[in-house]
């Protein structure tokens, strides 16, 4: 067993799975906790967000977004009671049901709209076969965990996106949030601050040492100390920061300085990391981008030209002269290169080695239960690959089988693919469609990682991005309601 595999063993899955606990909470009460009042006080913390977002609607939206990509991924918990925490996951719950209630007496946007999204369609029809087949044996974490982040990650946005400088607002928002994480990364790394371990204190009778962190449970990668991150683990945190990339990229396109200055705080934070797929993941995007920039409709061959040379030649300046006043830098990347991704491409090393002969034997079990597979994605990956890493596809074809499988992959291409679709659409000005082919690069991105290890817990975000991109770009216009544009005026927002 590698030791990322080792790891994995405490780590969430996809969207809330995990090996003992599907809260990330141990389950051995402390001696003399009131279980019935830390209860009750849970119980009273839902109902009091359900009315904040009932009552303030958007503004506790706005309020679940900015704060629950940073604070979900470490579980972190508003009241600690071992029998029903109150995590950031269930507070958000609270907050859109809140938010889904107020929406229908006031039948601003119908919620069925949502359906017309032949990706809800997807997702919904594959979430129904993961509950079906997970509930025998995960039902706690189906219902308290899988269905409340779906919820969330399908409905909050959709309520409160109206026009185009909410789907702005929204980005900006995830691109602080990305300099929020590498930061965490880089005082992880370089002092005794880690925000990651005091978030998940919050936790009862949390094993701080299951986390792959400094001062813990330390790995050493290329003569230096792998950083986790706001995950707990360098896998998931980077996987979060490949689809968060591109974002970022956007934001340094439109705000040159500012943008120099959060590229240089994610980079680090990548390289901290030393996430192999991260790396591939990043590489898949930035393809993207440039090919989705060549194929751009009614932009002349000129201004992709400009439009790249404005992305790519500022960085480029950047790395010359750091290199030129500090060429000692450059030995830390080299012994990255040399000891962890040289190896990938020529003696593939221990790991990578181990992970491709893991893929036979994956393999024979799918070819046994084609169709039936052998039960939740949670036993197929703990009990059956014995917690070994295989890519996501193959976790679910052990699992669900071929329809399972197949309902994934549907689900997770059809997000690039609708997006660059988008980006073609007649009626967009250019920066519009510049906005888009980031995006579509983001969601590449997204979806590379998953091929390397069963790790999702990026996709919340994915699917608040593209939902929110489907009510702006898609859903209002098959509703013959007028789009703003991002570049719009201030007069433009007024009226609006």
């Amino acid at each position: 067993m590698t030791v990322g595999t080792t790891l994995n063993t405490e780590m969430e899955d996809h969207l809330g799975f995990s090996k003992n606990n599907p809260d990330g909470r141990n389950t051995a009460a402390k001696v003399g906790e009131n279980k019935l009042l830390l209860s009750f006080l849970s119980l009273l913390g839902m109902l009091i967000f359900f009315l904040f977002g009932y009552q303030y609607y958007r503004k506790a939206g706005w309020v679940i977004v900015a704060i629950m990509p940073i604070l979900a991924p470490t579980n972190f918990t508003f009241v600690p009671s071992n029998l029903l925490p109150l995590t950031m996951t269930r507070v958000a719950f609270a907050v859109t049901l809140g938010m889904i209630l107020k929406n229908y007496h006031r039948k601003e946007i119908p919620l069925r709209g949502i359906l017309r999204s032949s990706f809800v369609k997807i997702l919904c029809l594959f979430s129904l076969f993961v509950v079906v087949i997970s509930i025998h044996d995960r039902f706690e974490n189906i219902f308290f965990t899988y269905i409340p982040r779906l919820v969330v990650g399908l409905a909050l946005c959709y309520i409160i996106i109206r026009d185009r400088k909410d789907l702005n607002r929204l980005v900006t928002i995830f691109v602080l949030q990305a300099a929020l994480i590498s930061v965490f990364i880089l005082l992880e790394y370089f002092t005794s601050i880690n925000v990651m371990v005091w978030l998940r204190k919050t936790i009862p009778g949390v094993d701080l040492y299951s986390l792959q962190t400094k001062g813990y449970n330390e790995i050493v990668r290329a003569d230096f100390l792998r950083a986790s991150g706001i995950d707990g683990n360098s896998v998931p945190t980077g996987y979060r920061l490949v689809f968060l990339f591109p974002i970022v990229l956007w934001f340094a396109y439109k705000k040159k300085i500012v943008g120099i200055i959060l590229i240089g705080i994610l980079a680090s934070a990548f390289i901290l990391l030393q996430t192999r797929a991260a790396f591939v993941g990043a590489a898949a995007s930035m393809f993207a981008l440039i090919m989705s920039f060549f194929l751009l409709r009614d932009v002349c061959l000129i201004r992709q030209i400009k439009i790249i040379g404005n992305l790519v030649v500022p960085y480029f300046i950047i790395l010359i002269i750091l290199l030129f006043f500090f060429p000692q830098i450059i030995n830390p990347f080299k012994n990255f290169y040399n000891q962890s991704l040289l190896p990938v491409f020529i003696s593939r090393g221990d790991t990578v080695s181990a992970k491709i002969d893991r893929l036979p034997r994956a393999l024979n079990y799918i070819k046994k239960e084609p169709l039936k597979g052998y039960g939740s994605p949670h036993y197929a990956y703990f009990f059956v690959m014995e917690t070994d890493d295989v890519p996501s596809p193959v976790i679910y074809a052990i699992a669900g089988g071929i329809p399972l499988v197949t309902l994934y992959l549907a689900m997770i291409f059809y997000m690039p693919y609708s997006i660059f679709k988008l980006s073609r659409m007649p009626g967009l000005n250019t920066k519009d469609r510049v906005f888009l082919c980031f995006a579509f690069a983001s969601f590449v991105g997204g979806i590379t990682v998953v091929f390397s290890n069963w790790q999702e817990k990026h996709f919340m975000i994915m699917y608040m991005l593209y939902i929110s991109i489907y009510k702006v770009y898609s859903y209002k216009r098959k509703s013959g309601n007028r789009i703003l544009g991002l570049s719009m005026d201030k007069n433009k927002s007024k009226r609006r």
